[in-house]
């Protein structure tokens, strides 16, 4: 069975862990992959290929923001949801 993977890159541990048993308590078709950095972030996104992603902007090493029309442009398919607390 292919699972929906998703990546949650933000350095907040506690709010990626509730993210995370959000979306696996109501779905168990998804693949939860968490990144605290940026650039850790970036890195997961070419290993593990994920279709969603929640990409903070307040990161360690760099604004999320930033990033996303990178994303978007690398990755056409990703769908990229942006966070903030």
């Amino acid at each position: 069975m292919n699972r929906m993977k998703v990546l949650i890159i933000d350095d907040e541990t506690d709010l990626c862990l509730l993210l995370k048993s959000y979306i696996l308590g109501k779905d168990k078709n998804y693949e939860v992959h968490i990144s605290h950095s940026l650039a850790d972030g970036l890195a997961n996104i070419s290993a593990k290929m994920p279709g969603i992603i929640f990409l903070d902007n307040d990161l360690p090493d760099g604004a999320g923001w930033d990033k996303a029309p990178e994303i978007a442009r690398n990755y056409p398919g990703m769908h990229i949801n942006l966070i903030s607390a």
